[in-house]
């Protein structure tokens, strides 16, 4: 082979070389842009999931609350009921004592 013959054979090759070099790099690069994509897909999911269920944690969390504060607003109430029911009987008693002393 001639001289000239080996140069053009060798930059061919060269040529073909560095476009296979070319295309597997731009594989490559797509490649690692699907899996950060994917990555970032996982991670963003990840942390939504993570959100809600917190959220959701908080949300029961203050309906416990809520459900604790209406059952002793609740109590109170009726022991104020109660009171007033005791109160008044004692009226009634102090009242019918009194009467039957008068009575007697």
């Amino acid at each position: 082979m001639d001289p000239q013959r080996r140069k053009e054979v060798l930059a061919q090759m060269e040529r073909m070389i560095k476009t296979q070099g070319q295309e597997d790099a731009a594989k490559l690069s797509q490649q690692a842009k699907d899996e950060t994509e994917i990555e970032k897909a996982k991670y963003i999911d990840a942390t939504k999931r993570e959100i809600t269920e917190e959220y959701q944690r908080k949300l029961k969390q203050d309906e416990i609350k809520l459900r604790i504060q209406r059952s002793a607003d609740q109590n109170k109430a009726r022991i104020l009921k109660m009171q007033q029911v005791n109160t008044m009987v004692e009226e009634l008693y102090a009242e019918s004592k009194r009467k039957m002393v008068e009575i007697v």
